[in-house]
């Protein structure tokens, strides 16, 4: 059975490029050199669970499919992006994107039919990388069902509050919001459904939609689309937010950022 990963190199970049790139970038405040650098690579599949070939998978096993670049949001449906089937059976189930880990998840409705070879694949018309770009390699995996068995999905995510959850985190990691620094208040009121004064279009914070929230695009360390860099900026000396800080305040946007 084929493997889902991509064993193509991608183009080299080109220094002259790049560099006048940058300095275009640096007059506007446009932070797209790494999404250039994201177009000079293949956009593939980096790992997924179940592994290609598992055997008595649990009849509600959800499907976690990791990808090396951030997706675009307007290229994909949550009932369609993944297909799960077997011969003329299709599975039901909503897929999930998690912007923090690159993943898009296929959580089954109903159970897997027992001891059956399903099979796995991306819809090829939708999913594209955030440069637009489609997957390199067609990518399919194949997983045998057990007679039983089932697993914690975590489908349904607990909603979380801003006042509980998430602005301690920004008061403790973002301090330079309460300087004399001209920056936006991180409160409930000064991000949920408030414009990007950065970038005109954009909202700070789209209550259920983490990818659409400019907040994410500025605290996601390496996110490709954004201006004047990513927050906290290194002249603070302070690190990037952690993974698990950066699921919290996802999962806020996520259930809907509650005050």
């Amino acid at each position: 059975m084929s493997k889902p990963f991509c064993l193509l190199k991608p183009r080299p970049a080109f220094p002259l490029v790049m560099a006048l790139l940058a300095i275009a970038c640096e007059l506007d405040g446009t932070d797209l050199t790494w999404q250039y650098q994201q177009e000079l690579e293949v956009f593939r599949v980096a790992d997924c669970s179940p592994t290609d070939g598992a055997s008595w998978v649990p009849l509600n096993q959800p499907v976690i499919i990791r990808f090396n670049r951030y997706l675009d949001p307007d290229s994909f449906h949550y009932f369609d992006a993944v297909i799960v089937s077997s011969g003329s059976i299709s599975a039901a189930g909503l897929s999930r994107y998690n912007m923090t880990e690159r993943t898009l998840t296929f959580y089954p409705t109903r159970n897997y039919r027992s001891e059956l070879v399903y099979t796995v694949t991306l819809n090829p018309d939708t999913v594209r990388s955030i440069a637009g770009s489609p997957l390199v390699v067609p990518f399919s995996l194949h997983f045998q069902s057990g007679q039983a068995g089932t697993v914690d999905q975590n489908r349904i995510q607990q909603a979380i509050s801003f006042a509980a959850s998430i602005r301690p985190t920004l008061e403790r990691r973002c301090h330079c919001h309460d300087l004399d620094h001209d920056l936006a208040p991180l409160t409930h009121d000064g991000l949920v459904g408030v414009p990007s004064l950065e970038w005109e279009g954009r909202m700070r914070v789209v209550p259920f939609d983490p990818p659409r929230s400019y907040l994410m695009h500025k605290i996601l360390p390496d996110y490709p689309q954004r201006r004047f860099g990513a927050m906290p900026p290194g002249w603070s000396g302070d690190p990037p937010l952690e993974p698990p800080l950066l699921l919290e305040i996802e999962r806020w946007i996520a259930t809907g950022a509650r005050p």
